[in-house]
């Protein structure tokens, strides 16, 4: 005896409307999307605890151009177009957190490309998890560890060099409020980089070359009207720059709307081109 099994529509939910069906075993929704990415995120962060070393040599380098800049270059505050009345530290400090989150950032691209040849991305391949979270993961924990070295650098510049904020806490919060999507905007960037090589070494030099220029070809060290004509148009274009601009302000207390929206639109841009770069970059790499 033969026993056909029939199913009745539901009342109210026409069958064959996807946009009233269950998403299939093993597909993932937004919801898994976000947990995956917390998830990871907290893979990396676990990596940074078990070898703290990394979290204090990321710290090292921006403490060391911190001290020694201070006193190499203090001499620049009597050149022309220096800021009346301000100390270099207190000039130099919102450079240095600046060139802190971007190194911070240039870890990204590392950490990826390790990711990539150590045969990580496979395994995750293979679980019901969306590929571009990975790549966002890395980018949040990044950014959360420039949180981390934002904080601890200006501590010590105010303990050892005698750094101080002109202006109140809110302000504070404002130059970090525009290095916070500086540094996200440039972990993508470094993303790119990072999958689009695949070696970690390679990926290493790659973001010095990239930094190196970032940096000084800005106003980070010294105002931009003491360099050449067509030097200064490449600086004045430059988001490094435009966010040391802006977080300088904020710092001496005396922040411009016009110098936040320049840095917080060039931050924008930064993250548009990293992160359709960095996404496109992820799939070749990891269809190989």
């Amino acid at each position: 005896m033969s026993v056909i099994a029939t199913t009745a529509p539901i009342a109210g939910r026409p069958t064959g409307d996807p946009s009233t069906e269950a998403p299939a075993p093993g597909r993932p929704t937004e919801r898994s999307a976000l947990r995956s990415i917390a998830i990871l995120a907290q893979r990396n962060a676990s990596k940074t605890r078990r070898v703290p070393t990394l979290l204090v040599f990321s710290l090292a380098m921006p403490l060391m151009m911190l001290v020694l800049f201070s006193q190499v270059f203090r001499t620049i505050e009597n050149s022309p177009g220096f800021p009346l009345g301000v100390d270099y530290v207190d000039f130099l400090v919102p450079a240095a957190l600046a060139a802190a989150v971007v190194m911070n950032a240039s870890n990204s691209g590392v950490g990826i490309a390790i990711d990539l040849q150590a045969g990580v991305v496979d395994r995750i391949r293979s679980l019901p998890v969306r590929g571009w979270t990975l790549l966002a993961a890395r980018s949040l924990t990044d950014t959360a560890i420039s949180v981390v070295q934002v904080l601890v650098v200006t501590a010590v510049a105010m303990a050892t060099l005698g750094f101080r904020f002109h202006g109140g806490p809110l302000d504070a919060l404002g130059m970090l409020a525009v290095l916070v999507p500086f540094s996200w905007a440039f972990t993508w960037l470094f993303l790119y980089v990072g999958a689009r090589l695949r070696d970690p070494e390679t990926a290493q030099l790659s973001g010095m070359m990239i930094m190196m220029p970032l940096m000084f070809v800005s106003a980070a060290f010294a105002p931009v009207e003491t360099f050449p004509g067509w030097l200064q148009a490449v600086a004045d274009l430059n988001p490094m720059s435009l966010t040391v601009e802006a977080a300088r302000g904020f710092a001496l207390g005396v922040p411009d709307a016009t110098d936040t929206v320049k840095s917080l639109a060039s931050s924008a841009v930064v993250a548009a081109i990293g992160i359709a770069a960095a996404a496109r970059a992820y799939r070749a790499s990891a269809g190989r």
